[in-house]
């Protein structure tokens, strides 16, 4: 089956275009997201999905699998975010869930 057999308009959760999406779940965690053939071909994230699963696991680059880094590093590079700002970003999750 095809992208377009499963398409309808929507807004693409990653790059934010309104276009045909399809919804189906993340390869970063238990959610479901609207993509774009673009996006979900390359297989680029929600940003806020990216954050949320590798905080979980711990801190960016050093406490996470080299699999899961070259992939965030592909995704952060398409979507033009700083490397630094992610791992700020990361840090942030991390300590807003010890807070709880």
């Amino acid at each position: 089956m095809a992208f377009k057999d499963h398409s309808r308009q929507g807004i693409c959760d990653v790059c934010e275009k309104e276009t045909e999406v399809v919804v189906c779940s993340s390869r970063y965690g238990p959610l479901s997201n609207a993509y774009c053939e673009a996006c979900f071909d390359r297989g680029y994230q929600p940003y806020g999905d990216l954050v949320a699963y590798i905080a979980c696991a711990g801190g960016f680059p050093n406490e996470i699998s080299e699999a899961y880094v070259t992939d965030v590093r592909r995704i952060l590079r398409w979507l033009n975010i700083p490397e630094s700002k992610f791992a700020e970003d990361v840090d942030r999750a991390i300590e807003e869930m010890l807070e709880i």
